[in-house]
């Protein structure tokens, strides 16, 4: 599987930079192997058992050793059975070629029988000892396993061992624990010998009933305990070194699945910096169905939403530049000839042009400031349940209790669906009260005074539907959509000029468009597709 996802990644030719966060992830993984690979080479515990075990049996073996010379290894004297130097020497040295030993045999009064590494020769004792072979006839394999375990017993987590005196002497007394033995006691211990290895004693008393002919020294060497730990650590680390390969490209194949699409979600927001805000700069990984699928369609969005609303921005400033000019104009005009008519009739009309043209400019600005604070507010809007039916009929009243003073007498009637009695929405009541004010409103502008304004209440699928109907002059079929336009305009000869800025509208489709409904317009017609009037339809969602 490690070599798969390495195979791949070079087979791709992933330009691959570490990065900080790939960095961590190495290292996270990294770590948390070596703290399992030193809890794993806490080997002493292992390696006590293996000792403990091994001197067990040296002292079950010595048993048997020390019975078996004082059964066969004795002669008949005056003062009892005593050990024969010819017969234990050759029971000592095959007793010790079973395990490979060092067995020495000590008589009653300390001194050295036989020792099984010592044999007699023509020019006098000869000492038996086996030799490595020579480092230059090793194989590569045996040379980097001798230098591995060179390296692994110096690690802190194997036994601390006795050095095992460096005996010159034939005296019983200058071997450990020897003097005891002949006094009866039985002695096991483990050391470490001039190259640092383990090495085994047992010593036991040869005893003929409770009479003690002497004392045996079995030495050991701590070879096959060395190699067992040594294999349980190689086996560690071939299995560390194999969890070491599979977690460094697991890490990096999970750097390069999450880290350079971060990184590259990151350069490419970078770009955005220049005035390029198109959600195209963004990458789109929403194929990859996860959080980075999911950051990266956000990403989009926001860039889209920034793009749109600063391209508002731009449109916005340019469109209230071209209508403050116009106004602005006809006073400047106004200004610099009312300085040299001297004919008064003429200057009370220019007079009455620039009050004009400062009153639209006073409309055009406060409805500028209304439009610009909605812009804000409609990011946090705040909404409840409302009751459409409840707000209709106090507008309604309002209009009825304005109309007696007023000189435009048009009838509001509002018809309201009795199939249906709940008309709820969740919405905010102020805005969506001013929405319904501004389409009345614009009715009333574009109506004759006796004509009726019709509002109807009505549930459309999952919208709460609010149209409101007036039968003054139809709208260009090619001007249905371009009404709701910043500053579009298109009034009747009689109504007073510059009473409108042409936001009402505009202002309107950004509050129902806030509220995720719908807000349009169209021409009433008859059978015969003559035009009756106009009528503005809202749709809001149902409250669930």
């Amino acid at each position: 599987m490690a070599r798969g996802i390495v195979l791949m990644l070079i087979f791709n030719k992933i330009n691959f930079s570490i990065s900080p966060l790939t960095l961590r992830i190495l290292a996270i993984n990294i770590i948390s192997l070596l703290v399992l690979l030193l809890g794993f080479l806490y080997s002493g515990r292992y390696e006590k058992g293996l000792i403990k075990s091994e001197l067990k049996f040296m002292v079950s073996e010595g048993r048997l050793f020390t019975g078996a010379i004082s059964e066969g290894g004795v002669r008949e004297s005056f003062d009892g059975p005593v050990l024969a130097a010819d017969l234990s020497r050759q029971m000592v040295r095959k007793l010790a070629a079973t395990n490979n030993d060092r067995i020495i045999l000590f008589g009653k009064m300390g001194k050295i029988i036989v020792d099984s590494h010592k044999m007699l020769g023509v020019g006098g004792v000869v000492e038996v000892e086996e030799l490595l072979p020579p480092w230059q006839s090793l194989p590569i394999d045996e040379k980097i396993s001798f230098l591995l375990k060179k390296i692994l017993k110096k690690l802190p987590t194997r036994m601390k061992l006795k050095p095992y005196p460096n005996v010159i002497s034939s005296k019983i007394e200058t071997y450990p624990y020897m003097f005891e033995t002949l006094q009866g006691a039985v002695n096991a211990n483990v050391w470490q010998d001039d190259k640092k290895n383990i090495f085994l004693t047992a010593s036991l008393p040869v005893q003929n009933l409770k009479n003690v002919m002497g004392a045996i020294l079995i030495m050991r060497s701590g070879h096959s305990i060395e190699n067992a730990v040594y294999d349980m650590q190689l086996t560690i680390l071939k299995i560390f070194f194999l969890a070491l390969l599979v977690s460094v490209s697991l890490s990096l194949y999970l750097s390069e699945t999450i880290c350079r699409p971060i990184v590259k979600l990151a350069k490419s927001v970078d770009t955005l910096k220049d005035g390029a805000w198109k959600c195209e700069a963004i990458p789109d990984l929403s194929y990859r169905n996860d959080e980075i699928g999911k950051l990266s369609l956000t990403l989009r969005d926001m860039t889209k939403s920034l793009a749109e609303r600063i391209e508002f921005i731009e449109n916005f400033t340019a469109d209230i530049a071209h209508e403050l000019k116009n106004p602005l104009a006809s006073i400047s005009g106004a200004v610099e000839t009312i300085s040299i008519v001297n004919d008064k009739n003429k200057q009370k009309k220019l007079l009455k042009i620039i009050s004009e043209d400062v009153k639209r400019m006073d409309i055009l600005i406060t409805d500028i400031l209304l439009a610009s604070k909605l812009d804000a507010e409609m990011e946090n809007l705040q909404r409840k349940k409302v009751n459409v039916e409840k707000i209709l009929k106090e507008i309604v009243k309002i209009y009825d209790d304005y109309r007696h003073n007023s000189k435009n007498k048009n009838k509001i009637l509002l018809r309201i669906d009795k199939k249906y009695h709940n008309y709820i929405v969740n919405a905010h009541e102020l805005r969506l009260a001013q929405v319904i004010q501004n389409i009345i409103s614009n009715a009333v502008s574009f109506s004759k005074p006796d004509d009726d304004i019709v509002i109807n209440l009505f549930i459309e699928k999952i919208y709460v539907g609010i149209s409101i109907e007036n039968y003054g002059p139809p709208i260009p079929e090619d001007k249905l959509e371009t009404i709701f336009n910043r500053f579009y305009t298109e009034r009747p000869k009689q109504s007073d000029f510059g009473l409108n800025s042409g936001l009402g509208l505009s202002i309107s489709k950004q509050i129902i468009d806030a509220h995720s409904g719908r807000i349009y317009a169209e021409n009433i017609k008859d059978k015969n597709k003559k035009y009756l009037g106009v009528k503005f339809t809202i749709l809001l969602p149902k409250f669930s």
